[in-house]
């Protein structure tokens, strides 16, 4: 819904809380262990229609799969676990490290995941949150530049051009919209694929899979989309254009 006064609505205008609650979705599932009710979430067919447009059918599929499957709920959430320990805990060749340093350092011939850890990377993604005022939450004890963290980022970012739109700050909900914009260019998108495809390299398990598939496909897609009406990102050096 266009308030009075706001300018005109745009393609980004109502999918701002579907785009936040997606990323903050993508983000608790790299932050911890899939819980039973993230888990059953997937289960109820008509939202996973609604949502496999949006995310992509693929990962939706995947994680439907798992929802929806036949043993106790209990047992897969266990399972689920066991294989998430595996993949993102367990250090050295066998896991996948879920940060951003590790894929793009210098060190990390090809994006091939061998990168240093807290590596230039996750130096700038901390100016980037400082830029928007975005503290790490205490709970979050982690390297600013894990995956959860930066789709936390774009998760509130997109919270707030909401809360700005709302608010009638129509100034804010576009600078909101361009931080966004690039930081998923200069931050997110450059990684995701050959973490995704990690990955895929390293399990069988359609609770991952799923995951891996929505990360190949939809911050890419969501990027073109804020491009589509903001113009093309600026990835040049860190942008200084002024807070939120």
């Amino acid at each position: 819904m266009t308030l009075p006064g706001e300018p005109r609505a745009d393609a980004l205008t109502e999918l701002a809380p579907v785009r936040a609650a997606a990323y903050a979705f993508l983000s608790t599932a790299f932050h911890r262990p899939p819980a039973a009710d993230l888990i059953l979430s997937w289960a109820d067919p008509a939202d996973v229609a609604e949502w496999a447009e949006f995310l992509g059918e693929e990962g939706v599929a995947r994680l439907h799969q798992f929802a929806a499957a036949e043993a106790p709920l209990a047992e897969r959430a266990r399972e689920a676990s066991r294989e998430f320990t595996a993949l993102f805990l367990v250090p050295g060749a066998q896991g996948v490290a879920p940060y951003e340093s590790v894929f793009r350092d210098p060190a990390a011939p090809n994006g091939g995941g061998t990168g240093r850890l807290m590596g230039r990377p996750a130096l700038e993604v901390q100016r980037w949150y400082r830029l928007a005022a975005q503290d790490i939450a205490p709970d979050f004890n982690d390297l600013p530049d894990h995956i959860a963290l930066e789709l936390a980022f774009v998760a509130r970012l997109a919270q707030l051009e909401e809360e700005f739109r709302v608010a009638r700050e129509f100034e804010k909900q576009t600078r909101a919209r361009q931080i966004e914009r690039d930081f998923l260019a200069t931050h997110v998108v450059p990684w995701m694929a050959p973490f995704a495809e990690a990955i895929r390299a390293r399990t069988r398990h359609p609770w991952f899979l799923g995951l891996a598939a929505i990360l190949s496909t939809f911050p890419a897609a969501d990027l073109a989309r804020l491009e589509a009406v903001l113009g093309p990102a600026t990835t040049r050096g860190f942008v200084t254009s002024g807070p939120l």
